[in-house]
C-alpha cells in the first residue's frame, strides 16, 4: 500500500537519494491520491528542483489534512521563499492556531 512506498521514500530521502524518493512518493500517490503525508513529503523532495511545484504539493497536503500544523508551517515557509507574504502569514497563523507551541 501507499505507506510502504512512503516509508521507503523517507529512507531514501534521508540517505540523500532524493530523486528515487520522489519516484516512490509518486507511486504512493498513484495508489492513494488523498494521501496527505505523501503530498507533504513529495513537496520536501521537490523543493530544490522546483519550489513552485513543491508549493502546489503542499497546498494539496493542506487541503487534504487541514488539521495538520506541520503542513501549514511548511506552506508558510515556502510561501515566504516564493514572495507570497499573504499566504506565508495566513499559513503560519493557522499552524500556530493548531499548535500554539510551534517552534519558529
Amino acid at each position: 500500500d501507499e505507506e510502504v512506498f512512503h516509508d521507503l521514500a523517507l529512507a531514501m530521502f534521508q540517505n540523500g537519494k532524493v530523486e528515487q524518493a520522489e519516484t516512490r512518493l509518486r507511486v504512493a500517490l498513484q495508489l492513494n491520491p488523498e494521501f496527505a503525508k505523501g503530498w507533504n513529503n513529495l513537496a520536501c523532495c521537490m523543493i530544490n528542483r522546483d519550489i513552485y511545484d513543491s508549493t502546489r504539493a503542499l497546498r494539496k497536503a493542506v487541503s487534504l489534512a487541514p488539521e495538520n500544523p506541520q503542513y501549514w508551517a511548511n506552506l508558510a515557509l515556502l510561501a515566504q521563499h516564493t514572495g507570497d507574504p499573504a499566504t506565508a502569514s495566513s499559513a503560519w497563523r493557522r499552524a500556530t492556531e493548531l499548535w500554539p507551541a510551534m517552534p519558529e
